[in-house]
């Protein structure tokens, strides 16, 4: 008989053992107030300790521990199959025995035998103790999985336990006591530029990145920390803002280089509430808070607006604008050219242009910033360029950052590229291209006769095409890209 095998008759418990068992209650109670595990889990373990433990000691049988919730005892037995001729003593036991014990009982019952836990012997505590350590440290490991897991891209508190240099990453690492035997590593590309002056027994506040589990001999948790996230600037304002934690005010993007700029988007569906004034505070008390714990990054507070273009000024934190025009680059993405005031640009732009970099990001629109100098700049270089194409100021700006900076490069390019660019109809590309490509091959005709040569390949093939172009001008969509 196997320790699976199903008995088919009544239970008899057997108490072989004078003396009572023992009940392990100080191991519980500390495994579960200093390791932070629920009682179930120790019961569990214990189970499968004690069980693997008499086996090592009394050699293979079928064991079977019980727990006893309200004495918070354990019990262990080791059931036997009554037979009239007994085999295998370690699974079996006579009637004529049990008969002793129990008149009742009949062949094919199940005996339980109980097992003083105390007659293990010193080779059993030390086993059971071996067991207990590698039991516990898997189920730790997996207590603060679970645990963790749960608190991904929430802020916590610990405090910094060592700094040393990983092989793995190939850097400083710093390991923080999260309590509860958690340890969280802060490795560098989650650390902010200040963060280099950490020193142990510093109290210290990050997110949970991710949690992860490597399962092998032994199991292994490593919570990943994160001050450069966006979460963490995030979760900042939540601790400090209440509104935004109850779901008044409401973060709708935030945009951040960590340690240096951080740009938050925010608006509220109450009317009555300012949700940039919320976020500050009463005399900027709160965004105070905030940039005390974020070490001192710069924070700008944005409002969201359904007006583009003063959310566009907005997110570049500027006063004046002189002008906007917005249009659509390939696919869907947008482009605005913002036009500022010369003592704005610095402003608009940002040291090492973060600002702009940032406002784009915050509202997901590329932003390009120029001077009023340089817009007179290109007012200057209009006539020049375009005036005998007959385009305005707008359309060139356009077609200039469309990259078309020359009259070849209009002639030269296939009318299809010239109808795609944004904010110009078909009619007025048709326009423009036609009149660049008879300037420029009257150009060519010109400095070839100057050359006294003969017509270069380059006309023939102009003039092929503009025969082509010729035929089709009836037809505009049958014009091939060139």
């Amino acid at each position: 008989m196997s320790g699976g095998d199903v008995f088919m008759g009544k239970k008899i418990e057997l108490k072989i053992k004078e003396s009572p068992p023992e009940p392990l209650k100080v191991t519980l109670k500390s495994l579960i107030e200093e390791r932070g595990l629920s009682k179930k889990a120790v019961v569990d373990m214990l189970k499968d300790v004690i069980t693997q433990t008499l086996k090592d000691v009394y050699g293979d049988g079928d064991y079977t521990v019980d727990f006893d919730e309200e004495k918070e005892e354990f019990r262990a037995f080791v059931r036997k199959l009554i037979v009239k001729e007994v085999k295998d003593p370690k699974r079996e036991i006579s009637i004529e025995e049990i008969k002793k014990i129990d008149p009742s009982a009949e062949v094919g019952d199940e005996a339980l035998e109980e097992i003083d836990l105390k007659n293990l012997g010193r080779r059993g505590a030390q086993r059971a103790k071996t067991l207990l350590e590698l039991k516990l440290f898997g189920a730790i490991e997996e207590s603060i999985y679970e645990a963790f897991s749960a608190k991904k891209g929430k802020l916590v508190t610990g405090m910094v336990k060592k700094i040393e240099y990983d092989r793995i990453r190939k850097s400083k690492v710093v390991y923080v006591d999260l309590g509860r035997n958690a340890v969280g590593i802060l490795p560098p590309e989650e650390m902010l530029p200040q963060d280099v002056r950490l020193r142990e027994g510093d109290s210290i506040k990050a997110v949970i990145k991710d949690v992860r589990k490597y399962e092998g001999k032994f199991v292994r948790t490593e919570i990943i920390l994160s001050r450069a996230d966006v979460k963490f600037v995030e979760e900042i304002i939540r601790k400090n803002v209440s509104e935004v934690e109850q779901g008044i005010v409401k973060i709708k993007n935030i945009a951040r280089k960590p340690g240096v700029r951080t740009k938050i988007l925010v608006y509220s569906d109450d009317p009555n509430i300012d949700p940039v004034g919320t976020c500050v505070g009463v005399r900027g008390i709160r965004i105070r808070n905030i940039v005390q714990e974020l070490g001192g990054e710069r924070l700008d507070i944005v409002p969201w607006t359904q007006d583009l273009q003063r959310l566009i000024t907005n997110a570049l934190g500027i006063q004046k604008v002189s002008a906007m025009m917005l249009r659509r680059r390939e696919g869907d993405e947008k482009e605005a050219i913002v036009v500022v005031p010369d003592d704005e640009l610095s402003v608009a732009i940002g040291r090492g242009g973060v600002n702009v970099r940032l406002a784009s990001e915050l509202i997901g629109i590329k932003i390009n910033v120029r001077s009023e100098s340089e817009r007179e700049k290109f007012r200057e270089m209009l006539p020049e360029f375009f005036k005998n194409l007959g385009i305005g100021e707008k359309q060139a700006q356009i077609m200039w950052d469309s990259g078309f900076r020359t009259i070849e490069d209009i002639a030269m390019a296939p009318f299809e590229k010239i109808r795609e660019v944004p904010g110009i109809t078909e009619a007025e590309a048709r326009s423009i291209w036609q009149e660049a490509r008879r300037i420029y091959f009257e150009k060519l005709k010109e400095e070839e006769k100057i050359k006294g040569v003969e017509k270069s390949k380059l006309i023939q093939s102009a003039e092929s095409k503009k025969e082509e172009h010729k035929l089709s001008d009836n037809k505009p969509e049958d014009i091939q890209e060139q």
